[in-house]
Parts: C-alpha cells; structure tokens; sequence
C-alpha cells in the first residue's frame, strides 16, 4: 500500500527544460513533514497540480493551446502557488502573500538564460494567477491559465496517492479523529460546491465523484481510504 507521496521531480524537472526554467535546488527541500504530522500544502501537492495542468488531457485536442510563455506562468504558478505555506488551517491571504513576495524577489532565479528584465514582466502575470487559488475563493480565474490553475488545484485526490494527500489536508485541519470513509464522505460534499471552468476538470468530476461511476473508480476510492488511514 501506497503511504508516501509519489516523487515528480523528474516530471516537472523535464517540464522546467522544454521551458527554459531552471528549478532552484533548494525548492526540492522537502516538506512533507511538520510536527512528526503529514502535511498537504507541500512541494508534493505544488509537483502534482503542475504535472496536471501539463498532463495530456489538458493540453490536448479537449483543453487549452497555449503559447511558450503562458505555459512558463502556468508552470511558475503551478510550482509557486503554495511556497511557503504555514501548513495549517486559517487566514489563507497570508499563505497566497508568502508565495507572491517570493515571486516579487525570486523569480529570476528560475530564468538563469534570460534577462532579468523577462521575469520582471513574467512575475506581475504569474502573482495574479496564483491569487486564484486563494481558498475561499475571492478572484475570479478570467485567463486561460488561471483557469487551468484553478481546477488543477482540487484534482489531488484524483491522483493514485490522493488519500495521502487527503490525511496531509485533515492534518492540516485539526481533523485528527476522522477515519478514511468520513473523510472521504466529507470531500464530496465540498466538491458538490465547485464551479469548473476547463473541460477536464469537468471531466474528471463526473468521473470521479457521480454516483453511478465505473468500478474502477470505486476501487480508487477504497483505495483512498486505506492510504488514510495507514498513515500518520
């Protein structure tokens, strides 16, 4: 059983050439752990929302074309979005804040073969889309990538190590008590309540969380469910 976050480096390592972004090393740090506790808004869950927004079925024939340099502000903001999160429930201003000062002073760093002056202009585009995944939901996602962003974000627990992700998030939380079944249950209800503005994350609702899915599905969710609660 799957009890540890599937490591994408390579994959947005690979992402990063085709765009001529270079990942600093110290953003690989991980930071899983907090307190001995799994935690959800870490390295691992910024990987994975970017290897979704460049996944096949968004960037194929059903989603977006986008040009070079929005796929560069999708990938910074994908990779960005949640650096330096307090990893814990509250005011999430402060958390989409640390990201955007971060860009504000750091960006460059990311384009080594470029002048500085590109990522001067590139930060302004790359701050607005990652204030669209401020949680409760305040800003509208109006551009192609800040829609992609947007339904990218809530796909984690999609993913084939979602129901580690899922205990990272009740850690987070305060949900200590909750077995896999409760917390599962409990993320339905919340999906019920998002707006989808992509055709795959659409798709992937329907999939995923209509009543009458696929058996493979169902064993996803089982699956789910024992990654909960086999982890701390």
């Amino acid at each position: 059983m799957l009890t540890t976050f599937i490591d994408k480096k390579s994959q947005v390592t690979s992402i990063a050439k085709f765009l001529d972004i270079v990942v600093p090393d110290y953003y690989f740090t991980d930071d899983a752990i907090k307190n001995d506790m799994l935690t959800y808004h870490n390295i691992h869950h910024m990987m994975s929302v970017c290897c979704i927004a460049f996944s096949d079925l968004m960037q194929g024939p059903q989603g977006f074309v986008l040009t070079k340099s929005e796929q560069q502000i999708l990938f910074l903001s994908c990779m960005i979005h949640d650096f330096h999160h307090k990893q814990e429930s509250g005011n999430d201003y402060i958390n989409i804040n640390n990201a955007v000062s971060y860009v504000e002073t750091k960006l460059y760093e990311w384009f080594p073969t470029y002048s500085k002056s590109y990522s001067e202009v590139l930060k302004w585009y790359v701050k607005d889309t990652i204030k669209c995944t401020e949680f409760p939901f305040k800003h509208e996602p109006i551009t192609r990538v800040q829609q992609i962003i947007r339904d990218c974000d809530l796909m984690m627990f999609t993913q084939i190590d979602g129901g580690i992700y899922l205990k990272g998030l009740c850690n987070e939380m305060k949900m200590y008590d909750l077995t896999g079944e409760q917390a599962v249950q409990q993320h339905f209800e919340f999906m019920k309540s998002i707006r989808w503005y992509t055709t795959m994350g659409q798709q992937l609702y329907d999939l995923y969380y209509s009543s009458s899915y696929e058996p493979q599905i169902a064993d996803h969710w089982l699956s789910v469910c024992n990654q909960f609660n086999q982890v701390i």
